[in-house]
């Protein structure tokens, strides 16, 4: 998959600059190159609209669904933290 497949409806930047994370209808957690304006990731494991996002530090993202769950992910290390 390249790009969400529905309407994006939360970004967050983390505090390097270097990467964005949008979050969309589409269930899923995008995170792209903000200098290169690639995709980097997908992060899959909400069971709703994805509602919220943000960075804790370069390497902690926060993402909230509409089905009140919260995630955190490494995303040094591609993964969902808890």
């Amino acid at each position: 998959m390249v790009g969400h497949h529905d309407r994006v409806i939360s970004l967050a930047l983390s505090p390097d600059g270097e990467t964005l994370a949008s979050g969309s209808h589409d269930h899923h957690v995008i995170l792209w190159d903000a200098v290169a304006g690639e995709q980097q990731l997908v992060l899959n494991n909400h069971n709703h609209i994805v509602t919220g996002l943000q960075f804790a530090d370069d390497e902690c993202l926060y993402s909230t669904s509409r089905d009140g769950s919260v995630l955190v992910w490494d995303v040094a290390n591609e993964f969902m933290a808890r």
